[in-house]
C-alpha cells in the first residue's frame, strides 16, 4: 500500500481511487494543499472561481492515460487546465472536478529544421515554442498577448487566434498533428504530419477547438513559417470608424500586412494610464489602428509608399526597431489588463462580417445607454472581424446584456466566439449560432468519444443527457 501520510485525508476521494492515482506515479504528481490548489480554481477574468480538492499533474501522455483510466473507471468527473488563460470559463472546476494540470507536461521534443516542423508537449508556452522557432530560423505565427502563460495544449484545444489571423490563419491552420488521450485513457496518436493523407477523418483537425471535451492533448506537431527580413509597426489616428475600416479593407489586400488592430479612446485612456506612458502619436484620435507589415527587404518603404495614397487618416508614427515595436505592440497587449482594473468584466468575444463592424459598434453603443452602470470597452481585429467587447460595472452574472448582444451578432451574420473558444460563458447561446443538427453531431461526437462525459463536464454544453 502506497504511504498516504499528509494527503489531506485522500482530499475527499475514496480512499481506493486514491490508492489507485498514487499507484501512477506517485505523491508527487498528486496535489492537496489548498494554498497550492487556490491559483488554479479561479480563471484570467476573475469571474469564474471553482473548487476542488485535489489536483494531478502528469510529465508524461502514458501518465495522463492511467490517470484517466483510473478516474474513468470510477466515473469521476475531470477538468483539464493548461496556463489558465482562457476567457470563457473553459478551465476552471466549477463542480468540483478532479483538476487534470498538464503544465508540467512541457518542452520540446523535437525541431526538424529543414522541414520547418516542431513537435512539443502540450503544456509548453507559446513563447517558448517562438524562440525556439526563431532561433531554428523560422518563426511561429500565432501570438497574442498572454504567450508566456497561455500553453500549446490550450491554444490547440481552444484553436486559439490573435493578431496575425488574417495571414496566417487560426491555430489549427499550424497544427500538422496531435497526440491525445481519450475519456477512457486510450492514446490516439496522429504525429505523421503529411502533407497529403486523405485516409479517413482529420482527428488533429477534430481536437482543434474541442475544448477538452473530446480528449487529453498531450503531444502537437506543428508547421512552422520562414521568417520575415523586416519588419514595421505603425500607430495611426482617424477622426471615425468609417475610415479606419476603410482602411482596413484597403491594407486587407496587401500581401505584406499582417495585423491590423482596432483600438479606441476611451480604452487607450486607461491603458495609457496603465502603462504611464504617453501615446506616441500627437492628438488624442477617436479611433487608432496599429497596422504591422512584415516581408523580404524594404518593406518599410513599400508601406510608406501605400500610406502616401491613404485617405483621412490622422496621425501616423512608426517603429522600426524591436524596442519601437514592442513599445506599440503594448499599447494592444495591455487592453485586458487595464480594463481589468475597472472590475470583473463580462467578456463577449464576437466575430463579423467586415461590411458589419461599424454597424455592430454604433448598436452596441446604442444598447450600452440602457445600462447606466455598465462601462463598455470595445477592441479587436479590424483585419478579420473580430471584436472583443467587455462590459464592467455590472454584475458579472447578469446576462441580459450579453443576450441582447449575441443576438445582435447572429442576426448581423457573425459568431458568438471568435478565438476565446464557447466554454462555460456562451454555451446557451451555442445553437443560436450553430443551429440544432450541428450541435446535435457535437453531441454524437461527445458521447462517442466520452460516454460517462467525464471531461470538462460544462464546457461547450451548458447540459448533457
Amino acid at each position: 500500500m502506497q504511504d498516504l501520510t499528509g494527503m489531506e485525508d485522500f482530499a475527499g476521494v475514496d480512499s481506493r481511487v486514491f490508492e489507485e492515482l498514487l499507484e501512477v506515479a506517485g505523491k508527487d504528481r498528486l496535489v492537496t494543499d489548498p494554498e497550492i490548489l487556490a491559483s488554479y480554481l479561479v480563471d484570467w477574468t476573475r469571474r469564474w472561481k471553482g473548487f476542488s480538492s485535489l489536483m494531478l499533474r502528469p510529465q508524461s501522455t502514458l501518465e495522463v492515460s492511467e490517470y484517466l483510466k483510473v478516474l474513468s473507471h470510477y466515473q469521476l468527473p475531470v477538468q483539464i487546465q493548461g496556463g489558465n488563460t482562457g476567457m470563457s470559463g473553459g478551465s476552471v472546476p466549477m463542480g468540483g472536478e478532479v483538476l487534470l494540470s498538464l503544465e508540467n507536461l512541457s518542452g520540446i521534443e523535437e525541431l526538424d529544421q529543414k522541414e520547418g516542423r516542431i513537435l512539443v508537449n502540450s503544456g509548453t508556452t507559446l513563447s517558448e515554442v517562438q524562440r525556439a522557432a526563431e532561433k531554428s530560423g523560422w518563426r511561429y505565427p500565432v501570438d497574442f498577448g498572454s504567450r508566456d502563460s497561455a500553453t500549446i495544449g490550450g491554444t490547440v484545444a481552444t484553436n486559439a487566434g490573435g493578431v496575425h489571423v488574417m495571414r496566417s490563419g487560426m491555430t489549427r491552420s499550424q497544427v500538422l498533428g496531435v497526440e491525445s488521450v481519450l475519456a477512457d485513457g486510450q492514446i490516439v496518436s496522429s504525429l505523421k504530419g503529411l502533407i497529403k493523407d486523405n485516409t479517413g477523418y482529420d482527428l488533429p483537425a477534430l481536437f482543434s477547438g474541442s475544448e477538452g471535451t473530446l480528449g487529453v492533448i498531450t503531444r502537437v506537431l506543428l508547421r512552422l513559417s520562414p521568417q520575415h527580413e523586416e519588419e514595421v509597426v505603425a500607430l495611426v489616428g482617424f477622426e471615425k470608424l468609417s475610415y479606419a475600416m476603410e482602411v482596413s479593407r484597403i491594407l486587407k489586400s496587401n500581401s505584406e500586412v499582417q495585423a491590423i488592430e482596432l483600438m479606441f479612446k476611451n480604452c487607450l485612456d486607461v491603458v495609457v494610464e496603465y502603462l504611464g506612458n504617453t501615446m506616441p502619436i500627437v492628438e488624442n484620435w477617436p479611433v487608432v489602428l496599429l497596422i504591422e507589415a512584415a516581408g523580404r527587404e524594404g518593406v518599410v518603404h513599400r508601406f510608406g509608399k501605400i500610406f502616401d495614397e491613404l485617405k483621412n487618416i490622422g496621425d501616423v508614427a512608426v517603429a522600426v526597431d524591436e524596442s519601437g515595436k514592442k513599445s506599440f505592440w503594448r499599447y494592444r497587449d495591455a487592453h485586458s489588463e487595464a480594463i481589468g482594473r475597472r472590475g470583473i468584466p463580462q467578456k463577449l468575444d464576437v466575430s463579423l462580417p467586415l461590411n458589419k463592424v461599424v454597424l455592430f459598434i454604433e448598436e452596441v453603443q446604442f444598447l450600452l445607454g440602457d445600462f447606466e452602470d455598465c462601462e463598455g470597452w470595445i477592441f479587436g481585429h479590424a483585419g478579420d472581424g473580430n471584436l472583443h467587447v467587455n462590459l464592467t460595472g455590472i454584475d458579472p452574472e447578469d446576462t441580459h446584456f450579453t443576450n441582447r448582444i449575441l443576438n445582435l451578432v447572429v442576426d448581423l451574420g457573425g459568431s458568438i466566439s471568435a478565438e476565446h473558444g464557447v466554454g462555460r460563458s456562451k454555451g446557451d447561446w451555442l445553437e443560436l449560432c450553430r443551429g440544432v443538427g450541428e450541435v446535435d453531431v457535437f453531441r454524437s461526437l461527445k458521447n462517442a468519444l466520452d460516454p460517462k462525459n467525464i471531461l470538462n463536464p460544462g464546457v461547450l454544453f451548458p447540459k448533457l443527457d
